[in-house]
């Protein structure tokens, strides 16, 4: 949590791997992405990050189905697998007619089909950057359970970029941004 230019956003294209700290290291399932080079990591990522943004960056022409196997296939998994994993993860998520182009999609059922586009490649880490800030308050409430229930279901880390407090209350620690620096506050 942190306010607006505090560095959240850039905590998280550091652990992208899109940002080299000046100093330190930042390690992503066990490997320390910051001496790696850029084809390094990205393969990394494509193993082992999955990235939810604010708005979803889906792609508005292309149905949910057709996202969520966007993403598998860039993955390097099959188009047969693509379609069986995305069609499995969306129906999981409540997307009950994944033909539709994610354009006329709730920002709810936006917001899962990226969640699913996030999961589709089993990443070790899932990344959140203010995933519920566009949504209403029954949908951010259902996007955040969503979102804190990954971990332990789909045995990945969890790393929500928010403002929240709300959302930041469900998590099972939350740590402070302020002026560039970190403080982790005790669990509750």
């Amino acid at each position: 949590m942190g306010p607006s230019g505090s560095g959240k956003s850039t905590l998280l294209s550091c652990a992208l791997g899109l940002i080299r700290p000046d100093r330190g290291s930042v390690e992503v399932a066990g490997r320390d992405v910051v001496p790696l080079r850029s084809g390094a990591v990205a393969r990394h990522r494509a193993r082992h990050v999955g990235m939810v943004f604010q708005f979803g960056e889906l792609l508005p022409e292309l149905s949910a189905v057709e996202n969520v196997m966007l993403a598998a296939m860039l993955g390097g998994a099959r188009r047969s697998r693509s379609l069986n994993a995305a069609e499995e993860l969306l129906h999981e998520l409540g997307i009950s007619d994944s033909s539709v182009a994610t354009g006329s999609l709730s920002g709810g059922e936006r917001q899962r089909v990226a969640i699913a586009r996030a999961l589709v490649n089993r990443p070790s880490l899932v990344l959140a950057d203010e995933p519920t800030g566009a949504l209403d308050d029954a949908n951010r409430d259902r996007v955040s359970r969503l979102l804190y229930s990954l971990p332990s279901r789909w045995g990945c880390g969890l790393l929500v970029v928010t403002h929240d407090q709300d959302v930041a209350s469900g998590a099972t620690h939350v740590a402070r941004i302020l002026d560039g620096k970190i403080a982790v506050e005790a669990p509750a």
